[in-house]
């Protein structure tokens, strides 16, 4: 019997992809040859006549035992019948052809014949579980992966329906899917297009669910149904969107998170209170009253609270994240009381600044995250009394360092070490202490995602970590974070005692808080700011459709009923174009920010605030061109 000529051509050019032995026989040419051709370059028919047989086979999706006049490697022509289907794999669109010489006409006939044999071995070799169904619904035959995989034999699926009661137990999700189906098949036979694969969640003889695309082929009067097993990817991605998702929220205090994301916005807005008032009314009384120093107390009280707010966010990952320039040795000098609290008082906290400005560039909040943590850690392998010392230094690295540690980048780095002589791990803990999810605490005790997070904040500031660490004589962690010029550190604003003020601009100040509503008005009146005053973002929609006059600046907080900020801001700004904005909130929202980082151009000041604070910014974003 003579061998069937196998052919794989892409569906756009007509480029030859594959062809088996007896097709490159019967042609007399070499494979490679044959790669560099397109099917029109063989046939023997007018473009015309090549034009109706493929319009046919992307209407139907196969075409059979068409007769065509191919020309061999050698010139010499031969008749041949071939039939073809259209088939997505991997993603693309091909056409798998099986061609007979049919010179004579006996062997055509064999030729159909064997045609439709090699069709229905296909359906059976078909890796993937495969089901033809009349269009009235009968299953005429399964392959034997549908057998494996979905369960069920002949015997148990005489109709589609029944198939469907197994498959789908649940009735109101089968009455769903039965209708999408029923939709779907409904436009192919229609059009004579394909059914389009769906997701479903597939109940299998074996008990188990498996997520399925089940999608369907008109094949004369046959439906070849596909069923694509896409249970382990979809599992992949959940688990990596899972992964990914508490990657970005781990590393805080659990019950300090808890607390601060759920308090800081309102208890913010009071401490935003209480400053404004409290500074409005100092600076109207004079110098020697006696009453002035308790309104001193009242705002360095109220200060030390703002400021141990936003230790807390940013223990929770809740605090706006934006990377400045800052020297490591006054920012960890600045926590140590909070990290003392923290540890307990039978642990001795040692500080040992390197000598020389240390300065980095990343998110100070980023700092706190990789202290506190680092302190937690330690403080939970000391048994009873013990000692955590925090070291600084500048090191230097060339490209030999990297014998030592393959992680090592040449260059100026600042090292921030923590160390403590607590019990130490073993090698076998060590090459898994950065995986996340892995943790050696107690059930509850740990999420296991402190130190994943820890490597991942150094990476992302292009730094590098190492550990040293022995049973029973305690643990070091090693931080290297790139240095930065001492001429490029961010100094903070020296404006003394003086105030920036307005200049006769209009201000759109938009807050649901009534206090934090009627304190701001006041403050901006006093800087010299004509006030439009909004307590929700409907309100302030209408008084900048209403008002003549132009509006320069709009000041609004970022949650609120009816709509957030930004949503307000967009809103406003198409009514105003010209208007500039600033955001302002007790704790981070993700409508201004992107994973903690503010979005790029979003002018934006941290709840609670000082006059001089509320002043310097309006005043930097209303004279920025």
């Amino acid at each position: 019997m003579r061998p069937y000529a196998i052919i794989i051509n892409g569906l756009e050019d007509g480029r030859f992809l594959e062809a088996n032995k007896a097709f490159l026989n019967s042609q007399g040419g070499s494979r490679e040859e044959l790669l560099g051709m397109r099917f029109r370059d063989l046939v023997l028919h007018t473009e015309d006549e090549v034009k109706v047989t493929f319009d046919a086979l992307v209407k139907k999706g196969f075409v059979r035992n068409i007769e065509a006049t191919i020309r061999k490697n050698d010139g010499t022509p031969a008749h041949v019948i071939f039939s073809s289907v259209l088939l997505e794999l991997q993603e693309q669109k091909q056409i798998l052809s099986m061609a007979v010489d049919v010179t004579e006409k006996k062997q055509a006939e064999k030729a159909l014949k064997e045609s439709e044999m090699r069709f229905r071995s296909l359906f059976k070799m078909a890796p993937l579980p495969l089901a033809e169904v009349s269009r009235d619904g009968k299953i005429v035959e399964v392959n034997e992966p549908f057998i494996q995989i979905m369960g069920y034999g002949m015997d148990e699926i005489a109709m589609l329906s029944h198939l469907w009661e197994f498959a789908f137990p649940d009735r109101a999700y089968r009455d769903r899917a039965e209708s999408a189906w029923q939709t779907a098949l409904d436009l192919a036979l229609e059009t004579g297009s394909a059914i389009k694969s769906n997701e479903y969640q597939v109940h299998c003889k074996d008990g188990m669910v498996r997520t399925m695309l089940i999608g369907a082929s008109l094949i004369g009067e046959s439906l070849l149904v596909s069923f694509v097993d896409i249970t382990e990817r979809k599992r992949a991605e959940d688990e990596r969107q899972k992964l990914q998702e508490q990657l970005l929220q781990s590393q805080k205090l659990e019950a300090v998170g808890i607390l601060a994301g759920g308090v800081a916005h309102d208890f913010n807005n009071m401490l935003g209170a209480i400053i404004g008032y409290a500074e409005l009314t100092r600076d109207r009384m004079d110098f020697a009253d006696p009453m002035r120093r308790n309104l001193e107390k009242i705002l360095d009280v109220a200060r030390r609270s703002a400021n141990l707010t936003r230790q807390l966010l940013a223990f929770a990952r809740k605090e706006t994240v934006a990377p400045i320039i800052f020297d490591l040795n006054e920012s960890v000098e600045a926590m140590l009381k909070m990290l003392r609290r923290l540890i307990g008082e039978n642990i001795d906290l040692a500080w040992l600044p390197g000598a020389g400005p240390c300065t980095v560039y990343m998110d100070p909040s980023q700092l706190d995250q990789i202290l506190a943590n680092l302190c937690v850690n330690a403080r939970d392998a000391i048994a009873d009394v013990g000692r955590i010392t925090i070291r600084t230094d500048r090191v230097s690295f060339d490209e030999t360092s990297r014998e030592l540690n393959a992680d090592c980048l040449p260059g100026d780095f600042i090292l921030l070490a923590v160390s403590d002589n607590g019990s130490g791990m073993d090698p076998e803990i060590l090459d898994h202490i950065f995986e996340p999810f892995f943790t050696t605490k107690a059930t509850g005790q740990g999420t296991g995602l402190g130190l994943a997070t820890i490597y991942g904040v150094v990476k992302q500031n292009e730094g590098f970590i190492h550990v040293d660490s022995e049973p029973g004589r305690g643990t070091t962690f090693n931080i290297y974070l790139p240095r930065h010029a001492v001429d490029t550190v961010v100094q903070k604003d020296e404006t003394g005692d003086s105030l920036p003020c307005g200049r006769g601009e209009t201000i759109l100040m938009v807050e649901d808080d009534p206090a934090v509503q009627e304190m701001g008005q006041m403050i901006l009146q006093r800087l010299g700011y004509i006030v439009l005053s909004a307590a929700m973002p409907g309100e302030a929609i209408r008084i900048a459709e209403e008002n003549r006059y132009a509006i320069q600046l709009l000041i609004t907080d970022v949650v609120m009923p009816e709509m957030n900020g930004r949503e307000l801001a967009d809103r406003l700004l198409a009514i105003r174009p010209k208007m500039k904005h600033i955001f302002m909130s007790g704790y981070t929202a993700d409508v201004i920010v992107h994973r903690g980082v503010l979005d790029e151009g979003i002018n934006f000041i941290q709840k609670p605030f000082t006059i001089k604070e509320l002043a310097v910014k309006i005043r930097a974003v209303l004279d920025h061109a």
